[in-house]
């Protein structure tokens, strides 16, 4: 198995447009941004044009951040969000990005888009300039899958989160040193007080207030994996919400989220990796929170809960999504099934046929993730 490999970083115009999309804390609060800084210590060679480019954007953009704190102060902090969410689960390289963007073509649904996730501080204020400004400077495709990207299309609330605040694991983007210490602290939340809790939650519904908002108070489809960890949490906040978990065969999913992050830190890190560091993390984010998912799961109502195999929906999206709109009594398939009709055939061809795992890579996940395949439902393999 080849190790992570992170190349030097690009000339400071190069990733620009990807940053605009993919950088946390862009568009976010200057001092989060500063305090983020401060807190890591550690800017590597190459990368202060990165660094220097999102302290210019966030300072420059927040007199409009403060401007739309003051003009929407009430909607920020005191609408109601009046349909409880649909919330899809599951390991990064799981199917969740498929699954969100075909529940995203259902008319009645409202989704965090990617305009959003980039600029949840001034969304309100920035409305079409806005949505032309990340639709001119987002790459056309993700970096990493190919999947179609615009202002418009589905976004996990994670990475909006990260441009809020400092209570999201994606600020790791920036700083991968840190990625264990904000995992434990904002996906698991070890060592994390009751006010920093409180706070997170008060950070988050101000995130889905927005959204819908934007949505015309349609009820929201929400995917972010760090929500499979969370779903004690999401409970209490929102009793009688939907939740459907993908899940895929662990031998693929570690050997495409090394790609994942190997592709993704290209463009957004302020800091080199440590290969050895990110390998672990790949090993330790999957132990934590499937152990957490499995352990937590029971805590969601009878005919909340839906589990759907990745294979499964590449081969019959059309048939999956009519299950799941059965299992977790959703009305409006019939309408919405003609919506679906083109993009589930182009999302099948992204279904990714990867080639069988290597030996390195069956003996790691048998070792570290062999929990998984039982209740998943996959056979082991052997070395």
């Amino acid at each position: 198995m080849q190790p992570l490999e992170f190349e030097p970083p690009p000339p400071p115009w190069a990733p620009w447009r990807a940053a605009i999309a993919r950088q946390p804390s862009a568009f976010g609060p200057l001092t989060t941004w500063l305090g983020s800084l401060a807190r890591e210590g550690q800017v590597d060679t190459g990368y202060w044009a990165r660094a220097l480019f999102v302290t210019l954007v966030s300072g420059l953009s927040a007199p409009l951040r403060l401007w739309e704190e003051f003009r929407y102060r009430d909607l920020l902090h005191h609408a109601p969000i009046p349909h409880p969410p649909i919330f899809i689960l599951g390991h990064w390289r799981s199917g969740t990005t498929a699954l969100h963007y075909l529940f995203a073509r259902d008319p009645r649904f409202g989704v965090v888009s990617t305009a959003l996730a980039a600029a949840p501080g001034l969304s309100l204020t920035g409305g079409r300039a806005l949505q032309a400004l990340i639709g001119g400077l987002s790459p056309p495709t993700r970096p990493m899958d190919d999947l179609p990207l615009s202002a418009a299309t589905p976004q996990e609330d994670e990475l909006a989160l990260s441009n809020l605040c400092e209570w999201s694991l994606y600020r790791f983007f920036g700083f991968p040193s840190a990625a264990r210490r904000l995992f434990d602290a904002t996906v698991m939340y070890e060592g994390l007080d009751a006010p920093s809790r409180e706070a997170w939650r008060a950070v988050y519904l101000r995130l889905l207030r927005v959204a819908t908002e934007l949505s015309g108070g349609r009820r929201l489809v929400l995917k972010s994996p760090t929500h499979t960890a969370r779903i004690p949490d999401l409970l209490a906040v929102f009793p009688d919400a939907r939740f459907i978990h993908i899940h895929r065969d662990p031998y693929p999913v570690y050997d495409s989220t090394r790609q994942l992050w190997e592709r993704v830190l290209a463009v957004t890190t302020i800091q080199r990796p440590d290969p050895m560091e990110m390998e672990q993390n790949i090993i330790y984010f999957y132990q934590r929170m499937m152990e957490r998912y499995f352990t937590d799961r029971s805590l969601i109502p009878p005919g909340h809960l839906a589990e759907v195999g990745q294979t499964e929906f590449a081969k019959d999206p059309l048939g999956t999504m009519r299950r799941l709109y059965s299992e977790l009594s959703l009305d409006g398939f019939g309408e919405a099934e003609a919506a679906f009709g083109e993009t589930a055939h182009r999302l099948a061809g992204h279904a990714g046929h990867r080639p069988p795992p290597g030996r390195e890579t069956i003996e790691r996940v048998n070792q570290a993730w062999g929990f998984a395949f039982e209740p998943l439902g996959y056979e082991r393999r052997l070395g």
